[in-house]
């Protein structure tokens, strides 16, 4: 076996320059597969993480669980089913009534699985300051029970908690909606409910949460939301809730709408489509890169190909002092798997200091990708990158070396001494 190493490592440093140029395409592959799934990899965990930290991770939405219910009443002359809908019913389906009451009796059967509950009521409203107007999503909220939901106080760049709750016509803005109308803390703002009301409302703090969606919304108290909506004093839009365990989340989803009959989401359904965009991603990138090896593979074949067809008069010498088919067959495959553990160690190495050199690069938003904002480029590390790395690059050349592999083992000895090949 040692014999067999080193005529495969002989005939491989032999054409010096040519492997060379094959280790270095094998390390570039490795090296980019290894910085495509930290980077995706990276950008998913800050997204989750993000997510986790401001958002509920369980919703209970005003929709039925059921979907719209109906009546449908058949009239026998005409053969015509006409569809009977009550006023009430459709009033349920868009808003939860006595959500405070609704929310008692969650806290009373999830008990400690989960740590706050807070009702919401989503609108929106024309903003205007001076000459500046924008469309603003505005969520109505009580304050206290909101600002354990996304842990508010910590991304305050301005104003207080206190001041939403004791200011009836206050809100809390984003720091990007802040941006698009120019107005700052203690700026006043009109806001035009889609009804045409107006409402004179004061800033009473400017957040940065780091999400796109939530950085360009306001939030305001539950009361002038109902307002706003022309909704009554118990109505909201659904209640939000903070689960202590996150792996919980889709059983107390459950739990939820079995309780209430209502439509209920966990933060995984409320960002699926985000995650299905990282999905398909990574799935695309994975195929161009996988090209890049595939490719690669087509690179340690040549050299094989080339090296049998150089050496076949010591292919022939080798059989006639006894060396089996298998024999041959292995040296050219030791060559194809020496050529794919040099590049893909090597392109692994590379591929972390890469990596490294990566995540000191400035983040900030990764905009449709990824809404979320960070100080640097998100990486992420994992061994299991490596492994798959290195694992991929040796199965593709190795497979890549079979047919040079077995040509090798096919010489006749006795054609190639006579010069008859």
């Amino acid at each position: 076996m040692g014999l067999i190493w080193h005529i495969a490592l002989k005939q491989l440093l032999a054409r010096r320059r040519q492997a060379v140029t094959i280790v270095t395409g094998v390390v570039i592959g490795v090296t980019v597969l290894i910085v495509t799934i930290s980077l995706f990899g990276g950008l998913l965990d800050s997204f989750t993480a993000k997510i986790l930290d401001v958002s509920p991770h369980v919703t209970m939405n005003a929709e039925s669980a059921a979907g719209p219910s109906s009546d449908l009443l058949l009239d026998g002359d005409q053969g015509v089913a006409v569809e009977l809908r009550k006023n009430s019913e459709r009033e349920e389906r868009t808003r939860v009534r006595n959500v405070m009451t609704t929310l008692r009796s969650l806290e009373r059967a999830l008990g400690d699985r989960i740590t706050v509950a807070s009702p919401f009521l989503a609108t929106q409203a024309l903003a205007a300051y001076g000459t500046n107007e924008a469309t603003l999503p505005i969520s109505g909220v009580l304050p206290y029970r909101e600002a354990r939901i996304s842990d508010l106080p910590k991304y305050l760049k301005s104003g207080s908690i206190a001041r939403l709750d004791a200011a009836r016509t206050g809100m809390l803005i984003g720091e990007k909606a802040a941006n698009d109308l120019g107005v700052k803390f203690g700026d006043r703002i009109r806001l035009v409910s889609l009804t045409g009301d107006v409402f004179n409302v004061q800033i009473v703090g400017v957040f940065r949460l780091g999400v796109e969606a939530y950085d360009r919304g306001g939030l305001v108290n539950l009361r002038l939301a109902q307002a706003l909506e022309h909704a009554l004093p118990g109505e909201a839009s659904g209640i939000a809730l903070q689960v202590r365990d996150v792996e919980d989340a889709p059983a107390v989803a459950e739990t939820i709408e079995r309780i209430t009959g209502r439509k209920t989401e966990t933060w995984r359904d409320t960002n699926a489509g985000i995650i299905a965009i990282f999905t398909f991603l990574q799935i695309l990138f994975f195929v161009v890169v996988g090209f890049v090896i595939i490719i690669c593979g087509f690179g340690v074949a040549n050299i094989l190909i080339t090296s049998v067809l150089e050496k076949q008069r010591d292919i022939a010498v080798m059989k006639s002092y006894g060396f089996s088919a298998g024999a041959i067959t292995t040296i050219y495959l030791y060559q194809g798997l020496m050529v794919a553990v040099a590049g893909s160690v090597i392109g692994s190495a590379v591929g972390a200091g890469a990596i490294l050199l990566l995540e000191r690069m400035p983040g900030g938003s990764t905009g449709g990708v990824a809404p979320v904002e960070s100080a640097t480029l998100q990486m992420g590390w994992s061994p299991w990158y490596f492994v798959a790395a290195i694992a991929g690059t040796i199965v593709v050349s190795a497979i890549a070396a079979v047919a040079p592999a077995r040509s090798a083992a096919t010489v006749i000895p006795v054609e190639i001494l006579r010069g008859e090949r």
